[in-house]
């Protein structure tokens, strides 16, 4: 029911194949629809550090919106506001950034040590909300091994990692 990836034979010692697989990636990246620019503005953080002269510094990627510089953001689940001092993706600076994009955002008002490294940013003033909670309906494949009622698991969602329990319906 999905789509099937292209297989392109390659050899990393000779490189023979890297144009047919760099072709492969063009042709598959062409597919995937652009994300609409006016959706609320969300990056999930993996890391953060301080640079002398810019302050806090955070990485991520870009999921959903566009963001600009002197922006006001909230940082979640702590729900810390900062504003955005610049934005810059692959080593050059930028006035905006949409989803996809690679960024690093300096930011104004908050201290590196309040900004986890699983944290989002959101745009100010958008609908975004942190939980505690979430429910997501789950079918194993055929060949995995069944997982029981009660049983801790590991739930990843953005940058974030976290311990999860699994709940059999109407349980």
């Amino acid at each position: 029911t999905g789509t099937v990836a292209a297989i392109v034979p390659v050899s990393s010692t000779t490189g023979a194949g890297l144009d047919d697989l760099r072709a492969a990636i063009r042709a598959a990246a062409a597919t995937v629809p652009v994300r609409a620019a006016d959706e609320p503005w969300r990056m999930p953080v993996d890391r953060v550090f301080s640079v002398a002269g810019a302050g806090t510094v955070v990485t991520g990627t870009a999921w959903t919106g566009v963001i600009a510089r002197d922006a006001s953001v909230r940082i979640l689940p702590c729900d810390r506001t900062a504003r955005v001092r610049s934005l810059e993706s692959h080593g050059a600076a930028a006035n905006e950034v949409g989803a996809g994009t690679r960024v690093a955002v300096a930011l104004v008002g908050v201290d590196r040590d309040e900004v986890a490294h699983d944290a989002v940013l959101v745009r100010a003033g958008d609908p975004w909300e942190a939980s505690r909670v979430l429910r997501a309906d789950v079918a194993l494949l055929p060949h995995a091994p069944a997982v029981g009622a009660r049983r801790w698991l590991r739930f990843h969602l953005g940058t974030a990692e976290v311990g999860a329990r699994v709940i059999a319906p109407g349980g």
